[in-house]
């Protein structure tokens, strides 16, 4: 070790320069400063979550007292708020069929139940929706581009993400009491999600439009349009998922006899 003053050597528990006297603690405490304001600072992930938290608390209340109204006012910086909310909405539909797969097999066998594939009924039909809520947003953005608004992707996701607030509620209920049991009340609660679902899908176009100028496309037309590329898109996929949920289904059907 050597004296940052003058590079005189210094022992180990040395705390002053023989030669000029410097301080060696106060030394090697600013070089400890200067390496500790270097460093990147940390980020406090529990305090993130938490202000997200809050965040959606507060973007899911507004959208719950006035859904459209607060569609309206969303714009890209509430994204990470709408991207919650779809996510939301896109896990519950599935967790639903499988909470009623899992009631109906404790109906039916008692206490000898079966194995009901999670992952057929809740981690593929989660990405297909995934898939199709983006491919929804992507379609609902062209449409208001021809609509003459001035929006972006992000946006777009934002004010979807307030109107799905109602249905993801009504998910919410209807798989508390699939848990709880209660099969009857739980799938009344599901169909009225979906009714809102659809409801939420058909008015974000409206919501976009209120930013539209008159000589832009009519928003009677963007919805007929949005409609047709989404069932075409729709029919597409949902070949392709019954396919591969019907062979895996086979082999569950297969296991039982």
């Amino acid at each position: 070790m050597h004296c940052a003053t003058c590079g005189n050597p210094l022992n180990e528990d040395s705390k002053f320069c023989g030669k000029c006297g410097a301080s060696v603690l106060a030394e090697h405490a600013s070089a400890s400063t200067v390496e500790a304001a270097a460093l990147p600072p940390q980020k406090d992930y529990t305090e993130t979550a938490k202000q997200t938290g809050r965040q959606f608390y507060r973007f899911a209340l507004q959208a719950l007292q006035e859904p459209f109204r607060a569609s309206q006012r969303a714009d890209a910086s509430q994204r990470t708020n709408g991207l919650i909310a779809l996510l939301l909405l896109a896990f519950l539909m599935p967790f639903f069929s499988y909470l009623a797969a899992r009631n109906a097999a404790v109906w039916t066998f008692g206490d000898a139940v079966p194995d009901v594939f999670f992952g057929v009924l809740v981690l593929q039909p989660f990405l297909y929706q995934l898939l199709f809520l983006a491919v929804f947003i992507a379609v609902n953005l062209g449409v208001g581009k021809w609509m003459r608004v001035e929006i972006t992707y992000m946006s777009v996701l934002a004010k979807y993400g307030s109107l799905a607030i109602l249905p993801v509620t009504g998910l919410l209920a209807a798989n508390l009491f699939m848990l709880l049991s209660m099969n009857t009340v739980g799938t009344f609660f599901f169909f009225v999600s979906i009714a809102l679902y659809i409801t939420a899908s058909t008015a974000l176009l409206f919501s976009i439009q209120s930013g539209g100028t008159a000589k832009g496309l009519d928003v009677f037309y963007g919805v007929i349009m949005t409609n047709v590329a989404m069932a075409v898109f729709f029919l597409i996929v949902m070949m392709s998922m019954v396919d591969r949920m019907m062979g895996e289904l086979g082999e569950l059907s297969s296991w039982l006899m």
